[in-house]
């Protein structure tokens, strides 16, 4: 009897056994189909994206700034999505500049540029692609600025005085008016054919400085996000490499690159309850969230 109860003890401990390594392997391969769905999503929204999106900026060949023609070419998908998005109401629902989460994702920012610069102490500020005013507002405090954006929607949101409705492609200012000419998160909402004319555009109307700031597609949320997204898709080619290139085909001297912070304006989980820890990564990062390229006039826009 002892002996049948065994046999029966190792049959169910082997049926266990058994089963358990079903349950294991159908978990495992379900994981598996699970991480492969996810690359090739991946792939496809970066193959996808690259042929829109990827050119060697350093090729371009800037043209004088007497040169310029602005594109003539129908508006692509890309570009309408973009407009519908930031000419939508749902602009009027962004936090405002004085929440303390914008504070501490902007001011370190501004501090660390305003070092790389020789300004006068109330210099002349540009801020386009301005928005609401996330850095208008904390600009502001050290200087003149002037907001610009293309949607009156969400520029109606932005609090400092001086604000106009205008394309950066073609900005409504004498040469040489600012001190600095400033942008956040605009170049990859933009169309890829159209990025270096802002910059030039912004080089022309600075009577030295232009400075920019763009999503780091090396940080693997900004990466994540830029995926999931449709309107943020333009960021997964937006390496600190990608954004020198373009000031330097824009006829920029760089003064400076490099990634910061860890912090990011919008949706971040936790953001108000991990802000002390936060506000201690704000700083130059090697996989920052942001990539922020500091420089100055060069011949091509002088």
């Amino acid at each position: 009897m002892t002996e049948i109860v065994d046999k029966c003890s190792i049959a169910g401990s082997s049926k266990k056994s058994t089963q358990c390594s079903h349950i294991s392997f159908d978990c495992t391969y379900l994981l598996a189909c699970y991480l492969s769905f996810l690359v090739v999503v991946f792939v496809h929204v970066i193959l996808n994206q690259l042929q829109v999106e990827l050119a060697d900026c350093t090729g371009y060949k800037a043209k004088g700034i007497n040169d310029i023609v602005l594109p003539t070419m129908k508006e692509s998908p890309f570009q309408t999505r973009q407009e519908e998005y930031w000419k939508s109401a749902v602009q009027l629902s962004r936090k405002d500049p004085r929440n303390p989460v914008i504070r501490a994702y902007v001011s370190p920012k501004i501090a660390h540029i305003r070092k790389r610069m020789d300004l006068p102490e109330r210099p002349a500020i540009l801020d386009v692609g301005a928005g609401n005013g996330y850095f208008s507002y904390w600009w502001d405090k050290a200087g003149d600025v002037t907001a610009v954006d293309y949607s009156d929607v969400i520029l109606a949101n932005n609090p400092v005085e001086k604000k106009i409705v205008a394309d950066a492609r073609s900005l409504p200012f004498p040469d040489n008016t600012f001190d600095i000419a400033f942008c956040h998160a605009v170049l990859h909402h933009i169309e890829r054919r159209d990025r270096v004319q802002v910059l030039r555009e912004m080089g022309r109307v600075s009577k030295r400085y232009v400075a920019c700031i763009e999503p780091n597609r090396n940080n693997p949320l900004v990466s994540l996000f830029s995926i999931v997204k449709r309107e943020e898709h333009g960021g997964l080619v937006f390496s600190n490499g990608y954004v020198r290139g373009i000031a330097e085909s824009a006829g920029l001297r760089l003064i400076d690159s490099y990634t910061f912070g860890a912090l990011t304006p919008n949706r971040m989980p936790f953001s108000k309850l991990l802000l002390p820890v936060f506000r201690l990564l704000e700083r130059p990062l090697p996989f920052g969230v942001t990539n922020i390229v500091v420089a100055e006039k060069g011949a091509l826009t002088e």
